[in-house]
């Protein structure tokens, strides 16, 4: 995940979207914002995945042909692993970026308490989850970002507006919403902001507890996925012999290619089983 530098000294002047390869760049801030619709994967990802859907290739070629030459036939597993490790990563980069926000929601209202305006709140918030998430997190990086616009005269609704669109994340678009009426329709707005961290705290704790219930059941899945191969593992080590028959032949081959349909049909429905939307 590629983020350049909010810190960019740039001549551009014109208002948000601009399309450089592939990425939304606000020309505000010159900077190659994360699209949080996507996700790409980094060197070192691209290599530990081929690596790990290689190895998924090759097991899968050897326990139901008995022979390489199918490979270049289970190559689809590859890409299709690929995609699955993007969107798996992706919704997991979502739930810290959650994560974080709160903790960053509950710092600017701490400092609302203590008397410092909504903007040098949030630049405040960045030196906090600075500390306690680190330079390179993804909040950090957007606090960088909304720090970076408030010195340019860019207003704080318009920066959160930017942040809210691009993650598409429940309760950042509705923090959003209420910074804009609040600063629109005047009153207590401390109150109003305190009170609406206050409930999205409570959200995302409960969105926590959900996902702790999720991730056992997540677990129960994975094991039972491997337990068919664990057996035909065990059947070619113990038996050798025993199927045989089933491979070198066009009948083994047909009946072991419908075997590895269902064995991935079931793969899959168990996966979309599990994975509930939190």
């Amino acid at each position: 995940m590629r983020i350049i530098g909010c810190q960019e000294n740039l001549k551009r002047q014109e208002s948000y979207s601009i399309q450089e390869n592939g990425k939304q760049q606000d020309s505000i801030t010159g900077q190659g914002e994360i699209q949080y619709n996507q996700y790409s994967l980094n060197g070192k990802e691209r290599i530990l995945y081929f690596v790990k859907g290689s190895g998924i290739v090759v097991i899968l070629a050897y326990l139901f042909y008995h022979t390489f030459w199918a490979i270049p036939f289970l190559t689809p597993i590859l890409f299709a692993y690929f995609q699955e490790r993007k969107i798996s990563l992706n919704k997991k980069r979502l739930f810290d970026l959650n994560i974080q926000f709160k903790d960053a929601i509950l710092a600017v209202s701490a400092s609302l308490s203590a008397g410092y305006s909504i903007e040098n709140a949030f630049k405040d918030a960045r030196k906090e989850m600075t500390i306690l998430y680190g330079a390179d997190s993804i909040i950090v990086k957007e606090l960088q970002c909304i720090e970076y616009k408030l010195n340019m005269n860019v207003t704080l609704e318009k920066a959160m507006e930017n942040f809210a669109m691009r993650s598409g994340q429940e309760e950042i678009l509705n923090f959003t919403q209420v910074l804009w009426t609040a600063k629109k329709s005047g009153g207590d707005f401390n109150k109003i902001i305190q009170r609406t961290a206050g409930i999205i705290h409570e959200k995302i704790e409960i969105k926590k507890e959900i996902k702790i219930l999720v991730s056992a059941k997540q677990l129960e899945q994975k094991i039972m996925n491997g337990i068919p191969i664990a057996i035909i593992l065990y059947i070619n080590f113990s038996n050798p012999g025993f199927l045989n028959g089933m491979y070198g032949n066009i009948t083994g081959v047909i009946l072991m290619t419908v075997c590895l349909v269902i064995y991935m049909t079931a793969y899959y429905i168990a996966r979309k089983i599990v994975d509930i939307e939190i």
